[in-house]
């Protein structure tokens, strides 16, 4: 019985078929798993609002990153169920499904307070904002998205230098005045105000 095997030429050409499904179906996958990720940041983002909301509701103060997950930060204040169980944040920077999330409150030297520094007690009654910006940039999304303390969304293209990575985050006046009237860090740099975010509904 003679057992047939494949030619050379069968085989080149088998393997120019699977060339080719990749350079279709690998892009595909990273776009829909991309969309997916940005996707879940502006739901993350929303759920960090909740817990805002519901901090807020307790200790009439907004928290930090690690209050919402459930750590204390010297400050004075009842924690809420961890809204973000998965673990102490590092360096105020928490990751969800390739992307990093991070909350600022005003820091008393008119700064954005990102971790354990003292925020300014009486800006943090009223201003937070938290971004979220992919943990690799063209790999786990793209976009980066931010919320103000009225709960909008908006998104900006992220694409010229992008923030990507835990050492390449946004600061905390990268929304500039959509962050709210009379907000402590709504004055940014000239060069924010010129990036074109869009409102997410």
């Amino acid at each position: 019985m003679k057992t047939r095997t494949f030619s050379f030429v069968e085989c080149l050409v088998l393997l120019l078929l699977v060339a080719a499904a990749s350079t279709v179906a690998i892009p595909h996958w990273t776009s829909d798993g991309m969309l997916r990720n940005e996707r879940g940041a502006v739901e993350v983002l929303r759920e960090i609002a909740e817990a805002q909301d519901l901090f807020h509701t307790r200790n009439a103060t907004f928290a930090m990153m690690e209050e919402l997950t459930g750590f204390r930060t010297g400050r004075e204040v009842e924690l809420i169920p961890p809204a973000f169980p998965s673990g102490a944040p590092e360096y105020g920077v928490i990751e969800r499904d390739g992307y990093l999330f991070s909350v600022y409150l005003a820091a008393k030297d008119g700064e954005g307070a990102l971790r354990l520094v003292d925020p300014d007690e009486e800006h943090a009654k009223t201003f937070w904002v938290a971004y979220a910006w992919p943990r690799h940039y063209g790999i786990t999304g793209r976009s980066l998205y931010a919320i103000n303390a009225q709960g909008e969304v908006f998104t900006w293209e992220n694409s010229v230098n992008p923030f990507s990575s835990r050492e390449a985050r946004p600061p905390a006046n990268l929304l500039g005045a959509r962050l709210g009237k009379d907000h402590p860090l709504a004055k940014p740099p000239g060069w924010v105000e010129r990036l074109s975010w869009t409102r997410v509904p």
